[in-house]
């Protein structure tokens, strides 16, 4: 399992510029030449998550099965003007780092949050908000599994499969006691789930889903 950090997040470096949705694919595709890795699956949370699914669009042929966490199901759902504004943007993200940083005490994850600039969120932020692959995933021919935490808003965007579903492989696991980070707030319900979709039969505990 490898667990990349994103340019301007985690331990990697911040550079000025590079922040488009676009950059971040070039990346994580220069990442799996780099390991000589021809094939996997691809988990994204968030805004990984449309970085995951853009990937899956551009190369393919080196995704077996694609999981996207969280999700943002619609463009009204996160309030995406707001977040990718310029100086609005700053201000909301200034107070999100605030308050993350003020309810880690694990030391290591503090550093790690605080880690990028109100710059790289906000260029991140803004180019996430406009890229709205959701229109797109009817083109992804490999299997793919959406988690959302069950009070996440994104939650209400998606639905249990009806007869007039676009014909494409897509699950759906809902998360109990959890929200934006199903994985964090309920990681043995969403291993449980992750491991099922990997295995060849997950029917019994992921239902076929569509979006809206």
């Amino acid at each position: 399992v490898y667990a990349l950090d994103l340019k301007g997040f985690g331990e990697s470096d911040i550079p000025k510029s590079g922040y488009q949705m676009t950059d971040f694919v070039d990346m994580l595709h220069d990442f799996f030449d780099a390991l000589g890795i021809v094939k996997a699956v691809l988990v994204g949370h968030s805004m990984g998550g449309t970085i995951a699914m853009l990937f899956t669009l551009d190369y393919p042929e080196r995704i077996t099965k694609l999981v996207l966490v969280a999700l943002p199901m619609s463009e009204h759902e996160i309030g995406h003007k707001f977040i990718g504004a310029p100086v609005i943007g700053g201000l909301w993200y200034r107070v999100v780092r605030f308050l993350g940083a003020r309810s880690l005490r694990e030391p290591k994850a503090r550093e790690i949050w605080l880690k990028p600039t109100v710059a790289s969120a906000t260029q991140s932020m803004n180019s996430f908000v406009k890229a709205n692959p959701l229109m797109r995933i009817h083109e992804i021919t490999c299997p793919v599994l959406l988690i959302l935490g069950k009070n996440d808003p994104a939650a209400a965007f998606a639905h249990p499969t009806t007869d007039d579903t676009p014909r494409f492989d897509l699950k759906l696991a809902i998360i109990d006691a959890a929200r934006h980070a199903p994985h964090c707030e309920n990681p043995a319900e969403f291993n449980k789930k992750l491991l099922a979709f990997l295995q060849t039969d997950p029917s019994e505990l992921i239902i076929p889903a569509r979006v809206r």
